[in-house]
């Protein structure tokens, strides 16, 4: 839930200060969404109600498991914290054609193209280790798919608008990590 508070404040905020809307035009970002979200309500379904997850089909459980997916989401809200301050005011949800960015490569870009994608990717994978589910698995791995289909959809664009500064960016550091 922190993070989905932390990323609503933060674009509205943004938006706020800039006047317009950060949204970007693609209907990805929508769905990406949309299944985090239905990830996230999962997750917290069989946080609140274990009961619930006999119906929800846990298939595994272990209070290692849980622990090691409980420091895996903290490390992946700090992160996102980290790579959302570091955007400054280039943090957008998706891409809008008509407006060009700063490119972003100091601080956490120096490690990953994509932290706050990244940071996501190790809250869902958090969830799953903390309750191994088809479901979840099922939702997660949509979620994750689309936003790698983001991340692409992005680097074409930063590309087009920041050219060999984008490209030799590209050559230093990786995608993820």
């Amino acid at each position: 839930m922190l993070f989905y508070v932390f990323f609503f404040i933060r674009s509205f905020f943004l938006s706020k200060s800039m006047g317009k809307s950060i949204v970007g035009e693609n209907p990805i970002v929508f769905l990406s969404v949309f299944f985090a979200g239905i990830s996230s309500l999962l997750f917290l379904i069989y946080l609140i109600f274990p009961v619930i997850g006999d119906y929800l089909y846990i298939i595994y459980f272990t209070p290692l498991l849980f622990l090691i997916g409980t420091i895996l989401i903290i490390l992946g809200l700090l992160t996102s914290i980290t790579a959302s301050l570091a955007m400054k005011d280039s943090w957008r949800i998706g891409i809008n054609h008509q407006e060009e960015t700063e490119l972003i490569t100091t601080g956490i870009f120096q490690i990953s193209r994509n932290p706050y994608f990244l940071s996501f990717n190790m809250v869902l994978l958090g969830m799953i280790l903390c309750f191994i589910s088809p479901v979840l698995i099922l939702t997660v791995s949509v979620t994750m798919i689309l936003f790698h289909q983001l991340i692409l959809n992005e680097e074409k664009y930063l590309e087009s608008v920041h050219g060999l500064e984008y490209l030799n960016y590209k050559k230093k550091v990786r995608r993820y990590l």
